[in-house]
């Protein structure tokens, strides 16, 4: 009944019992940047009650230049991404078929928005031929290894990435540049 309420939990709103982690053999990608997307999804296959606190357990501060979101240190590090993403979809792939189908459209559901929300790192690529076919790579990858959350409910820009010959890509970039110079991030 919770995951039909929450877009997801991510690192910053959430905090697991070390049992659940312990106990499930849970493990997330080591010496790489963005595992918190994996922290994010694979627990959730194991909970199974929730609680609720108003109580600020974590704080996550954006605007240093040293944090893995900033655009030159995603340009930087695009290979974690992939393998982040690589990992997140061979999770779901794995998923035990008798999970309820409830807890099987959350994870489609969220990781389906993390890839697509790191498509965007080829939209801090500098404008050019180099990004344009890196994004179509991307998604023509994400359709090969998981054509399932390739096609979930895919967002209206996204999905115009991927349509007529990626013409809307020119627009998307320059929206996505838009919104970095006004955030200063």
């Amino acid at each position: 009944e919770v995951c039909n309420d929450f877009k997801s939990v991510q690192l910053h709103n959430v905090t697991y019992k070390t049992s659940i982690l312990r106990d499930n053999h849970v493990r997330f990608q080591e010496n790489c940047f963005y595992e918190d997307q994996e922290y994010d999804v694979y627990p959730i296959l194991y909970v199974n009650t929730v609680m609720f606190s108003e109580n600020p357990v974590y704080v996550y501060r954006i605007g240093a230049p040293t944090q893995s979101i900033n655009v030159e240190n995603v340009i930087r590090n695009k290979r974690m991404v992939d393998t982040i993403n690589d990992n997140l979809m061979i999770f779901y792939n794995n998923l035990p078929k008798e999970i309820s189908s409830v807890r099987r459209d959350y994870f489609a559901r969220v990781i389906s928005r993390m890839l697509n929300s790191n498509s965007s790192v080829f939209l801090k690529i500098p404008f050019g031929k180099k990004s344009k076919d890196g994004l179509h790579e991307y998604f023509t990858h994400i359709k090969e290894l998981s054509s399932e959350l390739y096609n979930y409910k895919t967002s209206t820009a996204v999905s115009l990435m991927r349509k007529n010959n990626w013409l809307f890509y020119m627009i998307a970039y320059f929206v996505f540049w838009y919104k970095r110079k006004v955030r200063g991030f």
